[in-house]
């Protein structure tokens, strides 16, 4: 018997076929549970008994302490505390945070150390940290969303705004004319556009420097190492430097997901088609409604960007529909009344039990979004016809 026809069948001891995905997460589960109800210590001795070597000597912190301590390298005093009045923490030992602002360019002027090796351990901490919070906060949330949450706080898009908004990148320590004017472009397009969280322009994703996003990490490694792993410190110093940490109510979806999405949920048709055009990518994005066919294209130097420009436009074209629709039909309340009727008698006689159960336990938010749904499919119609 192949293992496909095995899955979830039991065997005369009772014993079931899993996938190892379903193993994993089960895992990863209990993994959480003992977090959540122990702490670390229990998180670690759960993990040290599933038989993954947890074993960490006290004495490296010490060692990456006394390591950081003797850098001779150091730039002016008074921009290391300005820097610290930023972060809004005094380090016990400066050298911890040269080394949290110092790129890898440095090392051809004999600087043999940079920001690396803590950007790998705060990536790690800031994603413990915001997964905490999110977990914490918001209890009602499926775990599909808390993901898009966690995403949207530590990507390093959003990591790089932080270094921004707290102007940490004057501070980066480098030997690179390249990387300081994709610096400064970043910076300029920031602070010109009006959407400071995706930057979402007809014109395309902006170009976001990788060490911005770098530097804001390793300087959380920095101050894990010199607060000596109190995590309750960190967090207390980078919930503040995070904020506006993203929610439900503000969160915001890349286009392409949010298109493809929207034409899953309706049941419209997507297709997409990337072709090259000298040093251009071109992406053209198809949505096959009912009697209408939606084109946009997007023009970029790389793939991603081209896709995400396109999928921006389409949605701006379904947008358009939809508000059309909306001023058209502010003029009589008749066609409302209709679609309205229509929803709840189409609702009632489709799925009564389920629908009006929802209805009682006062689920209304499901009710309102297959009414928006309705009214946007309508809506595309109806200005299709116009």
């Amino acid at each position: 018997m192949s293992t496909k026809n095995r899955f979830c069948k039991a065997c005369d001891r009772g014993h079931r076929w899993l996938c190892s995905k379903t193993i994993s997460d089960c895992a990863k589960a209990l993994l959480g549970a003992y977090y959540v109800g122990g702490g670390l210590p229990a998180a670690l001795a759960f993990m040290k008994w599933l038989g993954i070597d947890t074993e960490f000597e006290p004495d490296m912190v010490e060692e990456a302490i006394r390591t950081a301590a003797g850098w001779t390298y150091l730039p002016k005093i008074h921009e290391i505390e300005t820097l610290e009045s930023k972060i809004g923490y005094k380090f016990t030992v400066k050298g911890l945070l040269l080394e949290s602002i110092t790129h890898a360019s440095q090392q051809e002027l004999g600087v043999f150390f940079c920001y690396q090796r803590l950007e790998f351990l705060g990536d790690s901490v800031l994603d413990l940290l915001i997964t905490w919070h999110l977990f914490q906060r918001y209890k009602d949330i499926d775990p599909g969303e808390l993901t898009d949450l966690r995403s949207a706080s530590v990507n390093n898009e959003n990591l790089a705004q932080v270094a921004v908004r707290h102007k940490l990148q004057q501070h980066l320590q480098h030997n690179s004319g390249l990387l300081l004017e994709n610096i400064t472009e970043f910076v300029k397009r920031l602070e010109d556009s009006d959407e400071n969280k995706y930057m979402l322009l007809s014109n395309g994703p902006s170009k976001v420097p990788k060490v911005l996003g770098d530097m804001v990490e390793s300087i959380a490694g920095a101050v894990l190492i010199d607060t000596k792993l109190d995590l309750d410190k960190v967090w207390e110093i980078f919930e503040p430097l995070l904020s506006p940490i993203a929610t439900p109510e503000n969160l915001e979806l890349p286009p392409l997901r949010k298109l493809t999405e929207l034409c899953s949920h309706h049941g419209y048709f997507l297709n997409t088609t990337c072709t090259n055009e000298g040093d251009m990518n071109v992406a053209v994005l198809e949505v096959q409604l009912e009697d209408v066919l939606l084109v946009r294209e997007g023009r970029q130097k790389n793939k991603k960007a081209a896709k995400w420009q396109a999928a921006y436009l389409l949605l701006k074209d379904l947008e358009v529909c939809f508000c059309t629709l909306l001023s058209k039909w502010s003029l009589s309340p008749f066609p409302i009344i209709i679609i309205i009727t229509t929803f709840f008698f189409s609702l009632i006689v489709r799925n009564w039990g389920d629908k009006m159960t929802d209805f009682y336990d006062g689920d209304i938010a499901k009710w309102v979004e297959k009414f928006a749904s309705i009214l946007g499919a309508s809506s595309l119609k109806f200005q299709h016809k116009m």
